[in-house]
Formats: C-alpha cells, sequence, structure tokens
C-alpha cells in the first residue's frame, strides 16, 4: 500500500537509530480509517526494507545486513509502500507488523537509483496510448485505475514519471512528438547512488565510467567497450554473455562477440535486432550474424535506423533496464 512516512518512532536524527516503529498515513482514505490515520507499524528481523544499501561507514558493523528503517536515509514526508497481514494480531506496541518497507521517494527525487523491468516502448515517435501528459496517458492506458500516484524522477519536465497504484508501479516516459507514454513497471531493486559516483577501477582500461542503465551523460567519444556494456544494458538476453566489440574500418559497424552464447530466448538470432543503452538511454541497435547468436553488428544512432535495427522514435527513448522479448 503506497503511503506517506510521518514518524520514526523515538528516533534522534542518527542514522543509528533501532526503533523498530513507524508511523505512516495510508494514501487511500478508506484504508487511513481502517487502519490507523496514521497507521502504526512495526518491524522485526524478517522485514523486508529496501533500498537495503548501507551508506554510512559508521553502521558496518555486526547489524549492517540487517539495516533499520531509520539506515535507509528515509525522511518524514517521504512517500513509501508498506506491506503486513492485517488480519494477523496487533504486536505487544499495538501495532500492525510489516513484511515490507519500501522507499520510494524522498521529496521530488527517489531516494535510490529504481532499477525496474520495463514491459513494453513504444514503437516510432508516436504511440496508440498516448497522453499529453503522464496523468493523460496513464488513465487513457488504465482508465479503470482511480487512485495513484505520480511520482518524477528527476528536476527534468521531460524526466520519466515513476506511477504507483496500490501494488501495481509503471513508468511513463516522453517520445518525440511531445506526448507521453506508459508502460507497466516491476520494481526491482534500489541501487546506491554513491555506485554511479565512483570512478572506474584502475586495474581495468578502458572501462565505462557509469553504470550503463543510469541516466547520465554518454561519454565522448564512445568507444568499443562502451557498445560492449550497452549490450547487456539494453536486452536481457545479454546479461552473461560477456561481450566484445571492434569497430571496423568504415567507422560505424561495432563488430562484437560473445564468450558465452545468450539467453535461448529464440531458436535463431540469425537478423534479430536489439538495443543499445548507453548512460540509460537507447543510443542504437544491434542485429544478429548468425543462428547461435554469438556474432553482432552494432550501431549507434541514425546508422541502427538506417539498418533498420530500430525506429527513429525509441532513439534517446530512457531504457532504465534491459528490454525482454
Amino acid at each position: 500500500m503506497p503511503g506517506t512516512l510521518v514518524e520514526i518512532v523515538g528516533h534522534d536524527g542518527s542514522l543509528m537509530a533501532s526503533t523498530p516503529l513507524v508511523r505512516v498515513k495510508l494514501e487511500t482514505a478508506d484504508l487511513s480509517a481502517q487502519f490507523g490515520n496514521p497507521t502504526l507499524f512495526e518491524t522485526d528481523a524478517n522485514t523486508q526494507i529496501e533500498p537495503t544499501v548501507i551508506r554510512t561507514p559508521a553502521l558496518q558493523g555486526p547489524n549492517a545486513s540487517a539495516p533499520t528503517v531509520a539506515a535507509t536515509g528515509v525522511k518524514v514526508g517521504a512517500r513509501v509502500l508498506v506491506a503486513f497481514d492485517s488480519a494477523a494480531p496487533k504486536t505487544s506496541s499495538d501495532a500492525y507488523l510489516l513484511t515490507r518497507f519500501v522507499v520510494v521517494s524522498s521529496g521530488a527525487l527517489p531516494d535510490c537509483l529504481l532499477v525496474m523491468h520495463i514491459d513494453t516502448f513504444p514503437r516510432g515517435g508516436t504511440a496508440a496510448n498516448g497522453g499529453a501528459t503522464p496523468e493523460a496517458a496513464f488513465r487513457g492506458a488504465n482508465p479503470g485505475i482511480e487512485q495513484f500516484s505520480m511520482l518524477p524522477m528527476g528536476n527534468d519536465p521531460k524526466a520519466p514519471v515513476w506511477i504507483v497504484a496500490g501494488s501495481e508501479t509503471f513508468i511513463a516516459t516522453i517520445l518525440t512528438d511531445g506526448t507521453w507514454f506508459v508502460s507497466s513497471a516491476k520494481f526491482l531493486g534500489c541501487r546506491d547512488p554513491q555506485e554511479v559516483q565512483r570512478g572506474p577501477s584502475p586495474s581495468r582500461t578502458p572501462t565505462p565510467t557509469f553504470p550503463m542503465n543510469t541516466l547520465g551523460v554518454a561519454p565522448d567519444p564512445i568507444l568499443p567497450v562502451h557498445v560492449a556494456a550497452g549490450m547487456p544494458a539494453g536486452a536481457a538476453i545479454f546479461a552473461q554473455s560477456d561481450p566484445t566489440c571492434v569497430l571496423e574500418a568504415d567507422g560505424k559497424t561495432y563488430r562484437c562477440t560473445l564468450k558465452n552464447a545468450p539467453a535461448p530466448e529464440m531458436s535463431s538470432f540469425l537478423g534479430t535486432g536489439e538495443l543499445l543503452v548507453i548512460a540509460g538511454r537507447v543510443s542504437g541497435g544491434c542485429v544478429g550474424l548468425d543462428r547461435d547468436g554469438m556474432t553482432w553488428n552494432c550501431f549507434l544512432g541514425q546508422d541502427a535506423v538506417d539498418h533498420g535495427i530500430i525506429d527513429k522514435g525509441l532513439l534517446g527513448q530512457p531504457a532504465p533496464s534491459p528490454g525482454r522479448g
């Protein structure tokens, strides 16, 4: 259930607070009336708390593997998701026992980098279920859902918008014609923002200096190693394939070979097109050169469009998780 954090009971402002009690104002008025306004919850050792990353060195002690709600860095006013068994007896603190606590956002931005599986992407510059705004696109695509929260994933008005409707989550992205497209987007977890700020490992040169699925500025120039890293970022079939790419003499074609076979999603990969994602956006595409899927030609930007691998409308679209199917 979505809600707003009202209080971490007994929290003194330190991330070392270990209190298991939190008060959350549930988003739906009917639920607040039923369970309390705000609702008092209690955590235990089995409560799944996300993000699980502990960002403070002082917390790297015996309890580092079992973070408290406070250890996530969540602040009062943050948007959260809570799960609990309403039929179970209350705790000795007269609280409902939390089975899951997820930090969605603090203010307008996520408290962590969201990792999601996006079900569908638009083809071309327009979409059948598009809308002038994220809300209009969502209502058009899901007329049966009345209660939902809209959470922008950045300060830019064109930044993707995460939409939470009960236990279902969606992502709204803007298309080249200015309309918005909505797709179901399953929440997979959070990534520590500090991971994005860390530099490349000195033992590997050259390497990408950012996670490929994180929105950012693409490297200039884009090297074959970036293209290789962009393959698993764009398509789930490359997750364990360990690609290696070289730039051909034409200066446009990246010939990529896989160390391990791609996931067997199809009987033949010959002519199959897959997205190439760099800096969290669709930057090009790759086409299979053999049935086993061990060799691919990859192209950036308009070159991928000219080779018929992707539609022009896909270029530059946010892609925070690898595509499937």
